[in-house]
């Protein structure tokens, strides 16, 4: 049985080299398409390259495996044309685990110079769902390029004389997949909508630091979006028929009494959790949010019932 498989999995990669080092990319892609996950790992894993391990972590899921084993086909087909073959690794280091500093960097690639033309499309259900052949999103392809490069403005901390900042580098990448940074950007702005009206309106640096209950990356987030505006719309997008977008940017122009704000923020919160991944179901996020609502709907109560009080007695 053990053997049958190693025959499959050679015979495979036979057919797969031979498409590759005749340059017949679209058949490659389309063979390489209908293998699943594991198929592609055990594929991946006949160039003797450990593709369940830390090293790789970057690489998988089917579109990761599907894009290792086409640049290891391609290695292959080099070394056959007199190259030395090298296997591939994810990054030289072997680091791909988020760490601290991976939110704020990927806030600076974001919102960059390089990727302000394609912003829209973060807010752009048809390009969203737009995947090559192989399964891999164009637009977080180049984000993580772009996270991945040694350029200069994305490893300075925008706010230097900020001391929450102090602790962080961001100029060692790790190297995370198109993927992996598609779902922590989704992360991050599921977590600052969920504390978005808590916000102060004067721009006071504490009080939106202790609204972001110790994400710091949510504060980094916030401190951006304080001084360019118009990007809200990026991070708090439309839910349903609600254009959560246009509220936001209504509570900013606009004083309201604490009731009113606290049955927006309840909404917002229902409205978020209401386009929660199902990924996030039961994360701390989640938790955070129900938990806010608790708090929110408590306080609400006090104030209905210190008004009931209040008409009782005129």
């Amino acid at each position: 049985m053990a053997s049958d498989l190693v025959t499959i999995r050679r015979l495979r990669l036979e057919q797969l080299q031979r498409l590759c080092d005749e340059g017949k990319r679209e058949a490659l892609q389309s063979i390489i398409a209908t293998y699943s996950t594991k198929e592609l790992r055990t594929l991946c894993g006949g160039f003797g390259v450990p593709a369940q391990s830390k090293e790789y972590a970057a690489y998988q899921s089917k579109a990761g495996y599907s894009e290792l084993l086409v640049k290891l086909l391609d290695a292959k087909t080099a070394s056959n044309a007199g190259a030395e073959f090298v296997p591939m690794t994810s990054t030289a280091s072997g680091r791909t685990r988020k760490t601290k500093n991976c939110n704020l960097r990927l806030i600076n690639v974001l919102f960059s110079p390089t990727m302000a033309p394609y912003l829209a499309d973060l807010g752009d259900e048809a390009t969203r769902k737009k995947r090559t052949v192989d399964g891999i999103s164009p637009f977080w392809e180049k984000v993580r390029t772009e996270f991945m490069s040694r350029k200069q403005e994305y490893a300075w901390i925008r706010y230097p004389d900020d001391q929450v900042f102090a602790d962080f580098n961001l100029a060692s990448p790790v190297a995370h997949s198109g993927e992996k940074l598609q779902k922590m950007w989704e992360k991050l702005g599921l977590a600052y909508a969920s504390v978005f009206s808590q916000f102060s309106d004067e721009k006071n640096c504490d009080a939106d630091l202790s609204a972001c209950a110790g994400r710091i990356d949510v504060y980094y987030l916030r401190r951006w979006l304080s001084d360019k505006p118009e990007l809200l719309s990026v991070v708090v997008k439309a839910s349903r028929d609600t254009d959560v977008g246009q509220q936001t940017r209504t509570y900013l122009t606009k004083k309201e009494d604490e009731g009113e704000r606290l049955m927006k923020s309840i909404k917002l919160a229902y409205e978020v959790l209401a386009v929660m991944p199902a990924a996030d179901r039961g994360s701390e996020i989640e938790h955070t949010i129900r938990r806010r609502v608790h708090r929110y709907s408590k306080r609400l109560k006090t104030l209905e019932d210190a008004e009931d009080r209040l008409s009782m007695n005129l």
